[in-house]
């Protein structure tokens, strides 16, 4: 399960947006480079200055991949992220939730989108 692999990876030292990329690529057996994995460090924290949620970012980096980067379930992920957590602002997000929780929910919302959308090989 994605949300499993994830939260595997987080405990293991991970940021939050990199085990999104992690578990997605050992889930959709896709190729993230480690140069990817690694530049999505500096997304941890809201950019690291409490901005956007850097689980959805990667989150929606991942649909980018394997929905041919459709702007609808681009939105759709933002929008039902932002319905669940109330905000997509890492500062306002940390206030009433832990990182576990966003990576959880996070990675069950967009397993449904990439199940919806997921390119055909």
């Amino acid at each position: 399960m994605l949300s499993e692999r994830a939260i595997f990876y987080y405990n293991k030292g991970y940021n939050c947006a990199q085990c999104i990329l992690k578990a997605c690529e050992d889930e959709y057996n896709i190729n993230i480079s480690n140069d990817c994995i690694n530049s999505a460090g500096g997304l941890y924290n809201g950019l690291g200055v409490g901005s956007c949620c850097g689980v959805l970012i990667a989150s929606i980096m991942v649909i980018g991949i394997l929905c041919d980067n459709v702007p609808f379930y681009r939105l759709e992920m933002a929008e039902r992220f932002n319905c669940e957590f109330g905000s997509l602002s890492c500062y306002k997000l940390k206030k009433d939730n832990n990182c576990c929780k966003l990576i959880e929910v996070s990675c069950n919302i967009l397993a449904d989108i990439i199940d919806k959308g997921q390119k055909k090989y």
